[in-house]
């Protein structure tokens, strides 16, 4: 059921996952392919783990990706590049998963670092001060050049 509130945005009232969400395009439905949340991996030949997540990090979205994601960190490649240009969605639960695994990648020597998010997503990443455990750049290629050489992982 979709209800109009405030400034003309619909609410989507979802009960099975028991939380409201406000959708500002107005043919919201819970289950568009693009809610899916997508994680695929790739061993870059630089020897860099090159994770690239698609779709909306919230509570559903981080909950597809999670063990997937946690043990392509769990692997212990000394370098890891988030690519986040898919993100359209970034919640709590989102950042709690990309900073468990950072600092878990930390303690192993490794390091992780975000590459190319989305103004909205950027600005998440911002205000909350990700930066501090896991560097935030603009596209991938300065992402894996900030990571250097794998003997200067850590």
């Amino acid at each position: 059921m979709v209800r109009r509130v405030g400034v003309g945005l619909p609410l989507d009232l979802r009960g099975t996952r028991g939380y409201y969400r406000v959708s500002r395009d107005r043919g919201f439905s819970a289950n568009r392919e693009s809610d899916l949340m997508e994680l695929t991996t790739e061993q870059r030949a630089d020897g860099i783990q090159q994770i690239v997540l698609s779709g909306r990090m919230d509570g559903a979205g981080t909950e597809q990706v999670a063990a997937r994601f946690t043990e392509a960190v769990a692997a212990r490649p000394p370098r890891v590049v988030v690519d986040m240009t898919r993100v359209s969605f970034l919640s709590s639960i989102g950042i709690r998963l990309l900073l468990s695994n950072a600092k878990a990648l930390k303690q192993h020597a490794g390091r992780m670092v975000i590459a190319g998010p989305q103004p909205l997503v950027k600005e998440v990443l911002e205000i909350v001060g990700i930066a501090l455990l896991i560097p935030v750049h603009a596209d991938l290629e300065s992402a894996c050049s900030a990571l250097g050489p794998p003997d200067q992982a850590v």
